[in-house]
């Protein structure tokens, strides 16, 4: 007996000095500890388990996740520190990372004298959650003390063996830190919605699953092999391990065929979604996802449904919120929207604060991702508060006010290839009869044709022009700016005639109804002008763009865009005419005017370059036209991009040049290659791939022919 107590204030009197040391490092505050306190430790022989690791703890597709947490873990033991390990496994809600944690401390319970399970959602329970460790540990003393959490600190301080602790669901960082014991032999594992975290802590992203594996878990839960219809499951609830083990669950007990689920979720997501249990987690989707968004605030409630009605992937938030109020927002939601545009400190901090809900992903300064199911939830709830039309119609306002309505540059191009898949997402949300949703799909029909798809746009088009006369009439202006875009596809298309017989018929109704000096008048008479020419009536051609060049100047001014725009065709045409030094010397004139004008990088600046370099050719000078074509098509490639139409027509003018100056081998390169890039971008049946194909036979020929 006197050898243990001995002993026992050997123990007691190492554990009071190491207390002492931790009070004066300020790891512990020296008045929040009693000496019944002072007095617990861990002896080597103590184990406990938490019981929330006990029940279903299998997880599918999470073995590299696994191995990455012990491997950290492993990395930070060999490091002389005393300090224990700490890592952050965050994503959204449902995603697993309660499943993976408990899943770690399972497989690996056997290397630790303690696996302690804490519920730190709400930071005022967490002492009590210590407390239940220290009643294990010893009970007598236990009831004495007034601060668990600093009492359990001193007892890990000099624990005998290892020890894991897992804090699941923390909301932030923000008045956590100070709650995670500094010292001593052990682990902790953080599992939390939110990714912002010490820099020097391990975080770890926790992702939906693969497709195979998601797969993998509805056949295994709802005891169907049906794998095409599993696939379409995983689809739709994005494979997101929490709302597919309901799925998969719900599927069983109610001895439903996969198949059917996904028919009763298309009726009905959300009483679906709020039906079912996973095996190893209480809650369900829906109620995960309405606890997050209730605690949102209303700037951050705002942000969401922007969001939910735009593709859920690399949401550009805020540049489609600069467009301004004058946009066409209206309705219940106007206040709202306006507090976000003009207020983006606001806005950033919506979005920091979804970011740390778990409820989006904010990768920069520029996009935002939502898991598609949440996104789904959202539309879901904006129905059934009468506000999705609000929603959907005023940020469909927003995203045409963004979208570029001219095809100037490489910045214009970008922007429009950052909007487009928004763009076709929202007009999925729209009455087929809204304004803005046709706005919006003439926008999508015009960048189609640029961007190479000729088919499709004019696809595009001719249904749109049924849609805007029934929907504002065949004297609308909207209406006979479609049917020009129409008629200037079907030209683009193979069909210059019919082009040129319906532009004829617009002007003359513009002529009608908006008279024959308004801007639209004369934009559409260029466009007949141009297809009157493609005809192969240049003369005619000629002609028209002269008196348009000569009525813009005058109604509009000697530099209005739609005045130089008729001098450029007006030169191109005296050319084709038979007048090659006059059209060179058109565009020479024109050149700087233009470039002072609009811009040296616009896109039309750049054509006059390239048509000065096809008529300076023509005009007899092909080694100075091929000269003129390398720089203009290395401005291009640049400021437009190696894929633009109008890169790849440069391309085709320096090729012929090249030829014609006698670099016979080096066009029939440059044509190989042009053919190649233009069935890649436009399909082998384009036109334009059909042109540089023709050119690449020619050059080939002439050079098989030519004298070795």
């Amino acid at each position: 007996m006197e050898d243990q107590n001995r002993e026992t204030k050997v123990l007691n009197t190492a554990t009071a000095n190491l207390i002492n040391n931790l009070v004066q490092a300020g790891h512990i505050d020296n008045v929040n500890l009693n000496e019944e306190t002072r007095g617990i430790t861990i002896p080597e022989s103590f184990l406990a388990i938490s019981r929330h690791l006990s029940g279903f703890t299998e997880v599918v597709g999470r073995a590299g996740l696994l191995s990455r947490i012990d491997a950290n873990f492993d990395r930070s033991r060999r490091e002389p520190t005393a300090t224990p390990a700490i890592q952050v496994l965050h994503g959204i809600s449902g995603v697993g990372k309660t499943s993976l944690a408990r899943a770690f401390a399972r497989s690996h319970a056997t290397q630790y004298q303690i696996i302690w399970w804490i519920h730190a959602e709400n930071l005022v329970t967490i002492p009590n959650e210590f407390r239940k460790l220290l009643e294990i540990l010893s009970p007598d003393q236990a009831r004495w003390i007034t601060d668990p959490i600093h009492a359990a600190f001193a007892a890990f301080a000099s624990a005998p063996g290892r020890w894991l602790l897992l804090f699941d669901n923390v909301v932030d960082a923000y008045g956590f830190t100070s709650l995670l014991p500094t010292v001593g032999p052990g682990d902790i594992i953080i599992t939390t919605r939110s990714g912002e975290w010490p820099r020097s802590w391990h975080r770890i992203e926790v992702t939906s699953l693969k497709r195979e594996d998601s797969v993998e878990v509805l056949m295994s839960l709802s005891n169907d092999d049906d794998r095409a219809t599993a696939e379409t499951v995983a689809e739709e609830l994005g494979d997101l391990p929490l709302a597919l083990a309901q799925a998969g669950a719900f599927s069983s007990a109610h001895r439903m065929a996969l198949r059917e689920y996904i028919d009763l979720y298309h009726q009905n997501r959300l009483a679906v979604l709020a039906s079912g249990r996973a095996p190893d987690y209480d809650g369900s989707v829906t109620v995960a996802w309405n606890l997050a968004h209730e605690r949102l605030s209303p700037s951050a409630k705002d942000v969401f449904d922007f969001c939910a009605w735009l593709t859920p992937d690399d949401i550009p938030v805020f540049e489609i919120l600069r467009a301004n109020v004058d946009s066409g927002i209206h309705g219940p939601v106007t206040e709202a929207l306006e507090q976000l545009i003009h207020d983006p400190l606001m806005l950033r901090k919506a979005c920091a604060e979804l970011d740390r809900s778990g409820l989006l992903s904010w990768h920069s300064a520029l996009t935002v991702s939502v898991h598609r199911l949440l996104h789904a939830l959202a539309r879901d709830h904006l129905e059934s508060t009468g506000l999705a039309s609000a929603w959907a119609g005023n940020t469909a306002a927003l995203l045409l006010a963004a979208c570029p309505t001219a095809f100037a540059d490489r910045e214009a191009i970008d922007t429009w290839l950052r909007l487009e898949p928004h763009a076709l997402t929202i007009v999925g949300h729209l009455p087929t009869d809204d304004i803005t949703s046709l706005r919006l799909r003439v926008r999508i029909a015009a960048w189609t044709g640029y961007l190479g798809a000729d088919a499709t746009a004019k696809a595009m088009l001719t249904d749109l022009v049924i849609d805007y006369q029934r929907v504002r009439g065949g004297d609308d202006p909207e209406t006979l700016g479609v049917r020009s875009n129409l008629a200037w596809w079907i030209g683009g298309t193979g069909d210059p005639h019919d082009a040129r017989d319906r532009y004829a018929v617009i002007v003359t109704d513009l002529e009608r109804i908006s008279g024959p000096d308004h801007p639209q008048t004369l934009q559409t008479r260029d466009s007949l002008a141009k297809w009157t020419g493609e005809l192969g009536e240049v003369v005619s051609a000629r002609n028209l763009y002269a008196s348009l060049a000569e009525d813009a100047a005058q109604v509009l001014g000697d530099e209005h865009v739609t005045t130089l725009q008729a001098r450029i065709g007006l030169a191109r045409w005296v050319g084709e005419a038979g007048d090659p030094a006059s059209a060179r010397d058109m565009y020479a004139d024109l050149l700087p005017v233009h470039e002072r004008v609009m811009g040296a990088r616009h896109k039309d600046s750049l054509y006059i370059r390239a048509c000065l370099a096809w008529w300076t050719g023509e005009a007899g000078d092909a080694r100075s036209a091929c000269s003129l074509y390398a720089v203009v098509l290395t401005d291009c490639e640049d400021i437009l991009g190696k894929d633009s139409r109008d890169t790849l027509g440069t391309r085709h003018g320096w090729a012929h040049w090249l030829g014609q100056a006698g670099d016979i081998a080096e066009a029939k390169a440059h044509f190989a290659a042009l053919v190649e890039d233009h069935i890649r971008i436009k399909g082998v049946d384009h036109q334009d791939t059909r042109h540089a194909q023709r050119e690449l036979d020619r050059w080939s020929t002439v050079l098989d022919t030519e004298p070795r």
